[in-house]
């Protein structure tokens, strides 16, 4: 069984949770976490992914993972590494890579709904 069929009510499952207790984790960095100038992250940013994950099906959850960013900001990326999310405080930027071609958008406004229908296009 998964994680999705072990919660039938629609709660959260062992996704979710990942995501969550490694967003925590990143939280803890402080100021020059990467041994430079790296900032820590965002609060807003932290607050942002939240949302996402609250609204978010864990199936497209499931191929992501989430990092740090110097800046501030969480980098989502899928586990194949052909495509990846770069999540800010007011927006969001993405990217692919499909035969070699990076493709991608920069500043889309952030709205969890945004988010959540470019990481499920970016899964398919």
């Amino acid at each position: 069984m998964t994680a999705i069929e072990l919660n039938p009510s629609g709660t959260k499952g062992f996704v979710y949770t990942r995501m969550l207790e490694r967003l925590s984790d990143y939280q803890e960095y402080q100021k020059g976490w990467d041994g430079e100038d790296a900032a820590p992250l965002n609060t807003i940013v932290v607050r942002n992914f939240k949302k996402v994950l609250l609204k978010a099906k864990e199936e497209y959850l499931d191929a992501w993972d989430i990092f740090p960013a110097a800046n501030g900001s969480l980098l989502l990326q899928n586990k194949e590494k052909k495509c990846g999310i770069n999540l800010g405080k007011s927006s969001f930027s993405y990217y692919t890579i499909k035969d070699g071609k990076v493709e991608g958008m920069n500043n889309i406004k952030f709205t969890p709904t945004a988010l959540i229908k470019t990481l499920e296009g970016l899964s398919a």
